[in-house]
């Protein structure tokens, strides 16, 4: 990057300005961008063509009774920048588009029974379904955010409870969709981005996020930034193993999941499935109270050390339900 002051450095710079610019107030003219950005006109067009050079910005309309260069708006492509952010669930994906101008795109669903499970077919199938969904065209997609039920080590590339990724290998997940894409890769445990997601919503910095769905669980935000462990597992409260004076409760749980995760929920109200289960809780006191009983019960006596089950059990990370 060119260093500070010189031309190069303050004309990115400025496109930057503009960009935001646009972005925030929507189509603009050269006359409106200077304004602004306190940039003189001349600036402010040779803005508007570098970005439009670059395929960032179009022209979109013209403002009313004016005419020459000054009267042409520019609004930032909504094919540009496109994203894609997918969620890998036990039974299917999640998809949907995203794109610089903040758009609301359809959420699209593809079913992994039929699919050939491995990182670059997930990602792929996901990515085509929310590109079909949205009408946008899939080269124009330059990152995929990928949430999955597992513990990562991001610095290592390494997952860790897997049972829900069939076909994933536990080392080089990120680069193999990388490579295989050819596109940027933020691999993350979903519910650390969901996390995240709360922090930009709510503005606050010290926090955690519980997530009760399918499994169990937490994100963990202390000043600003997601705690992961040491090895990623940090928020894996699922596997947390019950306290003995929860055996009256179900005496075959072993950890959290198995006492309060979604299949246990759902047998608990007499649902098929979580979702089903979920229907029937509003206004429900005695479902809420049977629910409130399996989670308030603590250990009699002095508190014992809990570790975390290492080995996988279905549904035991959280999940994006």
């Amino acid at each position: 990057m060119a260093d500070r002051g010189t031309p190069a450095w303050l004309r990115t710079q400025n496109d930057r300005n503009a960009l935001r610019l646009l972005l925030n107030h929507g189509p603009l003219s050269r006359t409106q961008l200077g304004e602004l950005s306190g940039l003189s006109k001349p600036t402010a067009g040779a803005m508007l063509q570098r970005l439009e050079q670059a395929g960032l910005v179009a022209p979109v309309g013209a403002i009313t009774d004016a005419r020459g260069p000054n009267a042409t708006t520019y609004g930032v492509r909504s094919d540009a920048l496109v994203g894609v952010a997918v969620s890998v669930l036990d039974d299917r994906l999640e998809a949907v588009a995203v794109d610089a101008t903040d758009a609301v795109h359809p959420m699209a669903e593809v079913f992994t029974a039929s699919l050939h499970r491995a990182p670059v077919d997930d990602v792929e199938a996901a990515v085509r379904a929310a590109c079909s969904a949205a009408g946008l065209a899939e080269d124009t997609v330059r990152v995929v955010a990928v949430g999955v039920q597992a513990a990562i080590n991001a610095e290592a590339d390494e997952l860790a409870f897997t049972d829900t990724l069939p076909g994933w290998p536990a080392t080089g997940a990120a680069r193999i969709i990388a490579d295989g894409t050819g596109r940027d890769v933020i691999l993350d445990n979903d519910v650390n981005l969901a996390t995240i997601a709360e922090r930009g919503a709510s503005g606050e910095n010290d926090f955690v996020y519980l997530w009760l769905g399918t499994g169990l669980g937490a994100g963990i935000d202390i000043a600003g930034r997601v705690q992961r462990g040491t090895s990623g597992s940090a928020g894996e409260i699922g596997y947390l193993e019950v306290p003995r004076s929860a055996a009256s409760l179900d005496p075959e749980a072993h950890d959290f999941t198995d006492l309060l995760g979604g299949p246990a929920i759902a047998r608990l109200l007499g649902a098929p499935t979580l979702a089903e289960a979920l229907r029937l809780l509003p206004g429900n006191e005695p479902a809420l109270e049977a629910i409130a009983r399996a989670g308030r019960r603590r250990p009699a006596g002095r508190a014992r050390r809990r570790t975390a089950r290492r080995g996988p059990r279905p549904g035991a990370n959280g999940t994006l339900q």
